[in-house]
């Protein structure tokens, strides 16, 4: 799997008179490449809603769907969240592999340096759906 972007979004408030502002808002959109497709018959979403049940991330909102191309990651803070709130929007394609879920989901939650982590959330996640 294959980062593609990674960008903060600049947003335009207005300004003093004519003069406009960009500032640059707490938000960031990731996109991966599935190098290799899976075409096991799963439903990914309730995968990868299993795997963020074990992961926990504290704070944070997500919302999963299913989407045509490439895994789709967009995250940011919640101001309504309090000072550790935040929310994200996890965009699964249909041919997303377990192993690319819960890699992107691990990164999401910050954990994606932890050691043999994906291999625990790819068999945890998979043995509750049996």
């Amino acid at each position: 799997m294959q980062r593609l972007a990674s960008s903060p979004l600049r947003v335009q408030t207005p300004g003093v008179g004519d003069e406009r502002r960009y500032e640059a808002i707490d938000q960031a959109r990731w996109l991966y490449r599935l190098e290799h497709p899976d075409t096991e018959p799963f439903d990914r979403l309730k995968f990868a809603i299993r795997v963020l049940g074990v992961l926990d991330p504290p704070g944070m909102k997500v919302a999963v769907y299913r989407r045509k191309l490439d895994l789709r990651v967009e995250s940011g803070r919640d101001l309504a969240g309090g000072p550790e709130g935040s929310w994200a929007i996890v965009g699964i394609p249909s041919n997303a592999s377990r192993r690319a879920i819960a890699y992107a989901l691990a990164e999401l939650a910050g954990q994606e340096s932890v050691p043999f982590l994906v291999d625990v959330l790819v068999q945890s996640a998979s043995r509750r759906a049996s």
